[in-house]
């Protein structure tokens, strides 16, 4: 028997209205209690899960032992690299990257309590080579019944397609300069530069075609950039843009977004100062661009979330490695431009154009480039996951 579990990412809002949809499906035992089901080397381990929280969890120690790997206080080892949880935190630490969970761990007496949304989700998506989780099993991929390679030639490889399309939308353009600096960068220049940059290392990439929804400096609507992306068939669609803000001169650093319900005033802040945009289009009344009706709409029918949060984490960490700017993380907002995407979207937020020191680097094309080639590297990486992931589930093209 299977159970799904439905989580918040991060949580609710204080209105109660759920942020965002997480599903996940465990097994669930004789007695009601839900279990982990682990399968490894040909031997099937059952774990069970505890839900005093509303959402199940296992223990660290017993899902280590399950999984073969070390662990130590509040680490595990999975394959050479260390994954820290923070009792409290929904944020997990991997290296120089920060990875987050709908829920976050806890203490039960002596025991750290996982989520088992880290074991199902997680460890797929991030060690697709060692796991894949399928029919409520977590599975080693050793112990997948073997494959019979065909002798039509060598197989694919694995998470690979023959061709993807990642959808760049430079931010702003035409009559909207977007945000301005104090030496009057313009946002829409600095995001046209970054994301040209961007398509010349892509193209570089002999199984990557790019589409640019502008390339000149042009007004394009909100709406008819998701719909350009929709119309390429596109596999990936980023959103480049750079911060401001009215009051804080001082503020910096980069964030990445995917489209939920705004979980802090800052979030919705920075979603409203870009949905803005819509002021210089014609024709739009506000009824028309009204974020709860988009975003209810989306986050019923959205099944790229899952996969929005993921590449935005990765995008975010990769960011992080990259750049010597403050990391503001990974969050959620009601951005126009990522509604009706069919395919995993994000919004980078690539520094404040109101930092006079920032405002200097995001003018430089030497910077661009630099970030432009941190956002390559992080596609290009997810979509090695990614495809993994489509090719698990029988969903490759």
């Amino acid at each position: 028997m299977r159970r799904t579990w439905r989580s918040s990412v991060p949580g609710r809002g204080a209105s109660g209205v759920l942020t965002a949809v997480v599903t996940f499906a465990v097994s669930v035992g004789a007695a009601g209690a839900p279990t982990l089901v682990v399968i490894r080397d040909g031997v099937e381990r059952v774990l069970t899960a505890e839900s005093v929280r509303g959402f199940p969890a296992v223990g660290l120690r017993e899902l280590a032992g399950a999984l073969g790997y070390a662990w130590n206080g509040e680490a595990i080892e999975v394959d050479s690299r260390r994954v820290e949880f923070v009792p409290g935190s929904p944020f997990v630490h991997v290296g120089r990257e920060v990875h987050q969970l709908a829920s976050p761990p806890y203490r039960s007496g002596d025991a750290l309590m996982l989520p088992v949304q880290w074991a199902t989700e997680w460890l797929p998506a991030n060690v697709p080579h060692r796991w894949r989780y399928a029919d409520a099993r977590l599975i080693a991929v050793e112990s997948a019944p073997s494959r019979t390679a065909s002798s039509a030639g060598p197989p694919a490889t694995p998470g690979r397609r023959s061709r993807w399309v990642v959808v760049i939308d430079p931010g702003h353009g035409g009559v909207d300069p977007g945000s301005i600096g104090p030496r009057g960068t313009r946002e829409k220049d600095v995001a046209l530069g970054i994301a040209r940059e961007l398509a010349a290392a892509l193209r570089n990439n002999g199984s990557i075609d790019v589409v640019l929804t502008r390339n000149t400096d042009t007004l394009i609507a909100l709406a008819d950039r998701p719909r350009i992306a929709n119309l390429a068939n596109g596999d990936l669609f980023i959103s480049i843009h750079a911060n401001a803000h009215k009051h804080r001169r001082s503020v910096s650093g980069f964030e990445t977004y995917f489209l939920a319900v705004a979980q802090t005033e800052d979030a919705a802040r920075v979603a409203q100062m870009e949905n803005a945009a819509a002021r210089y289009e014609t024709g739009k009344s506000a009824k028309e661009l009204d974020p709860i009706t988009f975003m209810l709409r989306d986050l019923v029918q959205n099944a790229y979330l899952i996969e929005s949060l993921r590449w935005a984490e990765l995008v975010q960490g990769t960011l992080g490695g990259n750049l010597d700017a403050p990391n503001r993380g990974v969050k959620q907002a009601g951005f126009y431009v990522l509604v009706g995407t069919n395919m995993p979207a994000v919004l980078v937020e690539v520094g404040y154009i109101t930092n006079a020191q920032e405002e200097m680097l995001l003018r430089s094309q030497a910077y661009q480039r630099r970030v432009a080639r941190a956002l390559g590297h992080s596609i290009e990486r997810y979509l090695a996951i990614y495809g993994d992931r489509l090719r698990y589930a029988g969903e490759a093209r």
